[in-house]
């Protein structure tokens, strides 16, 4: 045991001294002579290894000591993973590492086909050899990888490579999108200062242009709502007059016509008296709602109704029995909805001759009662009638409405436009040879219309029809001649 000791303590040293000799003598060497030395051995292929291998000549040692390989490479890998060398340094060193490669793969065929126990124990080479034989096998499988690492590190050098020419492709086409990008804007910042003077004016204009429009439109508005002048007389609304007064010549009439909204009027034959029959009856109404409006009446008080109440001409109450108890508000709803007589002579009675008399006087009429229950009218008393009526409905709440929806119901209305869509709060009266209808026909612009016939008859309701349509024709002229004479006006055409 000591004796092998010992022999492996000489080796030892002999093997270091040969060591030290081999590094010595290959750092001398420069990088250029070791990849000139490298170069020179490339001639040397695989296939003479394996002619080796077949033939089993005398095996040749390396020209490169194998610890000055493995030094040598790792030095190599180190720089290369440290990444501080130029492109060019890198791809030196990957080709001295592919020789060096070669080198260990020599090696390693040298260690496998010699004979352990043939080495002279005073040759240092085969000493370094065999010393080194349990490190060969050791680092075969770490040391075969780089072959296939270096032509990946080739590879990601030339993918490297191509980005920095796309990155610099890019940062080229966005330097010359800038630089056109601020000549543009240089160029139109040098443009004529006139030009945006030109600009400014135009803005101005159209803005003045606006606002006069604006102030134009305002005075024709202003325009369409004035009161009633002599400018609406024009020869348009002159003609269509005369027009209607001649077509109302063939009929035994009277007629009155007022837009509620501006004051028109027109007026045929309007000093005729007639007999007044049922279109009085909408004073007595009138005047109860007023009560009621001003809290004096209350509608739900009763009335007995008695036999001695009884008249013709009652379709309601004909229907109720004597000694029952009917409602001021129903008794006003029968006068005006069917015209009954019944019910509006029980109202007469309740309220009093004088009170409606004196009622009708303060509203400007002249005939009221004369001579019956009914009286006498002209076309000034019904105006005032159905204007005090268009107050009422217009400022009483539901009260109003509750009046207006027994007129706009009630039968007989030929003062309505149903084809248009045109309602009309009306009273109509007729006793041979009489037959009238007055009211609040609801257009666009409300009017009150007053007809008052000595015609009589089965074709009456279409008569009366035919002289409202005549004076809606004439209501539409006076409103067109109005926007014709305002525009005309304001914007000179």
């Amino acid at each position: 045991g000591d004796f092998m000791e010992g022999k492996k303590k000489k080796y030892k040293r002999k093997n270091s001294s040969v060591k030290s000799r081999k590094k010595i003598e290959r750092s001398s060497l420069s990088n250029e002579e070791l990849l000139d030395q490298i170069i020179t051995k490339k001639s040397k292929k695989k296939k003479g290894i394996k002619l080796v291998e077949e033939t089993q000549p005398e095996i040749e040692i390396p020209e490169y000591s194998k610890q000055y390989v493995d030094e040598r490479l790792r030095e190599i890998n180190k720089l290369i993973k440290a990444k501080k060398v130029s492109n060019d340094e890198l791809y030196d060193l990957l080709q001295e590492r592919k020789e060096l490669n070669k080198y260990k793969r020599k090696y390693r065929v040298f260690e496998e086909k010699k004979e352990p126990e043939t080495i002279p124990e005073t040759t240092p080479e085969v000493e370094v050899v065999e010393e080194k034989k349990i490190e060969v096998k050791e680092e075969v499988k770490p040391e075969e990888e780089p072959v296939f690492k270096e032509k990946a590190s080739i590879n990601d050098l030339k993918k490297v490579r191509n980005q920095n020419i796309v990155i610099i492709i890019i940062l080229l086409a966005l330097l010359i999108g800038l630089i056109m990008g601020i000549t543009l804007f240089v160029m139109r910042n040098k443009e004529d200062p006139s030009s945006h003077l030109l600009v400014v004016e135009e803005n101005n204009e159209e803005e003045l242009k606006e606002d006069k429009e604006k102030e134009l439109a305002e005075l024709y508005e202003k325009c369409l709502v004035r009161p009633l002048d002599d400018k609406d007389r024009t020869e348009d609304v002159i003609k269509a007059e005369d027009d209607l007064k001649s077509y109302l010549s063939k009929y035994k009439t009277s007629v009155g016509y007022v837009d509620l909204d501006y004051g028109y009027t027109f007026n045929y034959n309007e000093n005729q008296v007639y007999y007044a029959a049922s279109t009085t009856k909408i004073l007595v109404v009138l005047y109860l709602y007023k009560e009621a409006a001003n809290g004096n009446v209350d509608l739900e008080k009763t009335i007995k109704y008695t036999s001695s109440d009884r008249w013709s001409a009652s379709p309601e109450m004909s229907k109720v029995k004597y000694g029952t108890n009917v409602s001021l508000r129903t008794l006003s709803k029968y006068t005006l909805t069917v015209s009954d007589n019944t019910a509006y002579q029980m109202l007469v009675k309740y309220v009093g001759r004088k009170k409606i008399i004196e009622f009708a006087r303060s509203l400007g009429a002249k005939h009221t009662f004369t001579g019956d229950n009914f009286g006498s009218i002209d076309v000034n008393d019904g105006i005032n009638y159905w204007k005090a009526v268009n107050e009422f409905i217009n400022n009483s709440g539901d009260l109003g409405e509750e009046l207006k929806g027994y007129m706009v119901a009630a039968e007989q209305n030929g003062l309505s436009f149903d084809q248009n869509g045109i309602q009309a709060a009306h009273k109509y009266g007729e006793y041979s040879p009489i037959y009238h209808d007055l009211g609040i026909v609801y257009s666009s612009h409300p009017y009150i219309v007053v007809i008052l016939t000595r015609e009589y008859g089965k074709t009456m309701l279409n008569k009366i029809q035919d002289i409202n349509s005549k004076i809606y024709e004439l209501h539409l002229k006076y409103y067109t001649n109005r926007e014709n004479v305002c525009h005309l006006e304001v914007y000179g055409s």
